[in-house]
């Protein structure tokens, strides 16, 4: 399955400033939260600097110990 990981990022001075925005399950939602973020402070004097990216996530099963019987 893909999903999609938006970013922020920017100049600022003498560093870069990165926000991780979130990672959503399709390219629309992605476009979505990127279009409800311009405009809000922090974001709008640099509403060009997002990106997104594809990714392929992999599920992995976890022990969960607190299923564990105690002896």
């Amino acid at each position: 399955m893909f999903y999609y990981r938006v970013t922020h990022k920017y100049m600022l001075f003498d560093h870069i400033e990165k926000k991780d925005i979130g990672i959503y399950s399709s390219l629309e939602k992605a476009n979505m939260e990127i279009n409800l973020l311009q405009d809000k402070n922090g974001f709008k004097e640099t509403k060009d600097c997002f990106f997104g990216e594809m990714l392929k996530l992999y599920a992995f099963l976890c022990y969960n110990h607190s299923n564990k019987t105690q002896g």
